[in-house]
């Protein structure tokens, strides 16, 4: 156990050590408009969905997984990345957090357009499926070409030490006419 808890401490490190990192309160960031709420979920089109609702535990609402116990809940919009980058005007995306219950991959095709336009970092969570960490990193590559990706911090599976997030980051990125790596910017 722990050897597991050292491999998950040191990934952690790699990717979000407490030296690098900074926080801000979401309402902080609103007020000094660095942030815009969308009120809408991620998908791989404009739609409604049935989003599905877990008693004590809102954080496992999903509309793409219905878990044991879970029940049907409101129909709220959802929307595509590039639809929110094009309505936006945002001239460029650095990074993308993707933690959304198991619509990662809709919510990865609602972005094939940012990705291979801007090649953001990104970190998505791989807990929802079995098969995510297998997966993820398939659906991006799918898309676009030029990702490597590498595990974030660990989850026990039970029988398994499974990555709870995948880090994914341009392979290469050219620089004033040199090409240089990618692995040391991850935040």
């Amino acid at each position: 156990m722990r050897t597991r808890t050292r491999r998950v401490r040191a990934a952690w490190s790699r990717c979000c050590s407490a030296s690098r990192r900074v926080e801000v309160g979401p309402l902080d960031a609103v007020q000094a408009g660095r942030v815009t709420i969308v009120p809408k979920g991620l998908w791989d089109r404009d739609d409604l969905l049935t989003l599905r609702e877990v008693p004590r535990n809102s954080a496992a609402d999903s509309v793409a997984v219905h878990m044991r116990g879970s029940r049907k809940g409101p129909t709220v919009p959802v929307t595509t990345i590039d639809a929110i980058v094009r309505e936006l005007g945002l001239p460029r995306i650095d990074y993308i957090k993707m933690d959304v219950e198991g619509a990662e991959y809709a919510a990865l095709r609602g972005a094939a357009g940012t990705l291979r336009r801007f090649h953001p970092r990104m970190v998505i969570a791989t807990e929802h499926r079995f098969d995510d960490p297998r997966e993820i990193p398939r659906a991006v590559t799918a898309i676009t070409d030029g990702y490597r990706s590498d595990g974030g911090p660990c989850v026990d599976a039970g029988n398994a030490l499974r990555p709870a997030t995948l880090l994914f980051a341009p392979a290469e990125t050219q620089t004033n006419g040199s090409v240089s790596s990618t692995s040391e910017r991850w935040v």
